[in-house]
């Protein structure tokens, strides 16, 4: 329950950032609307970015897990003092965690990103701001 929890609460993490970083280029999304530039080829930086967020959200509990385990595995010798049975090698069981982490922290950032766009309210206001920016030149020619 709380790793369903901690999921949702990153996903929306990067949802609110992309929304963030969707309404500073307002300017930059009205510029692509008017010289024709379709939906998907301006949404398509913001879910690489919201991918990039989810990897590097991943690398930091990567890199804490896989030097916390091998150092732990240094210092215990191999071996649980407190029930006696032996560790894993940091070797494998490191590179399997590390893709599998890695390839979660990807999915949520597009997860986050596609959930965004799939309210489609988020163009609204760069179309409202379009819009409200062409009456405003015609009026001033």
């Amino acid at each position: 329950m709380f790793v369903v929890a901690l999921l949702i609460t990153s996903m929306f993490l990067i949802s609110n950032t992309i929304r963030i970083t969707i309404f500073s280029r307002r300017r930059e999304i009205e510029i692509m609307k008017l010289v024709g530039a379709t939906n998907w080829f301006i949404r398509w930086p913001f879910i690489v970015e919201g991918m990039l967020i989810g990897l590097i959200g991943a690398v930091v509990p990567v890199l804490v897990l896989v030097y916390g385990y091998r150092s732990l595995y240094i210092r215990a010798k191999g071996v649980f003092s407190g029930l006696s049975f032996p560790l894993v090698q940091a070797g494998d069981l490191g590179v399997k965690l590390a893709v599998i982490l890695l390839a979660i922290g990807l999915f949520i950032g597009l997860w986050g990103a596609s959930c965004l766009f799939a309210a489609s309210s988020v163009f609204k206001g760069a179309n409202e701001f379009a819009h409200q920016s062409r009456r405003d030149t015609s009026t001033c020619i």
